[in-house]
């Protein structure tokens, strides 16, 4: 059984071999991706000629996603997986996200409103960290207490909705 997970997983020398970050990523259905020098490393021992720069390379052409998702911890996917795992997860998240949200003021209208920047925020400038998102919507028309979690679990409800 630990044999089929780790060939599964791309970590026997019989595994087949892929040679992009997204055709991995699809194969393994993602790598937690919390810290993403650790998932680069993650992506080269799976794959077959994957380079340092690989990753920052497939984010840039937007091939790949990173978002809350399983477990709700940043997990990097191949982008086109994104919407289904997506389906699967946002909804139980969601759920148990609700009551913070209210307790940090995030009702609907902010929620809206916010996420609507993020998208514009993201659309005009590519990737970014959650902090420099949380940045630009301060200079935005979505003012958030910076002191509280609200502006970061506002960046999750844009993840959750698939915005990336």
């Amino acid at each position: 059984m630990l044999q089929l997970r780790a060939r599964a997983q791309h970590l026997t020398d019989d595994s087949e071999r892929r040679s992009r970050p997204d055709q991995i990523l699809r194969d393994i259905c993602g790598l937690q991706a919390q810290l993403l020098s650790a998932t680069a490393l993650g992506l080269r021992v799976r794959g077959r000629s994957v380079k340092a720069g690989d990753l920052e390379t497939a984010i840039a052409e937007k091939t790949v996603a990173r978002s809350w998702l399983m477990r709700g911890t940043l997990h990097l996917v191949a982008a086109d997986d994104l919407r289904w795992i997506l389906s699967v997860v946002a909804p139980v998240l969601g759920a148990g996200s609700a009551r913070r949200q209210v307790e940090l003021g995030l009702d609907g209208d902010i929620k809206t409103r916010g996420v609507r920047a993020i998208r514009r925020i993201l659309s005009n400038s590519g990737p970014l960290t959650r902090y420099q998102i949380v940045d630009r919507l301060q200079q935005m028309d979505v003012r958030l207490d910076p002191k509280t979690q609200a502006p970061i679990h506002l960046v999750q409800v844009a993840a959750m909705q698939g915005v990336c």
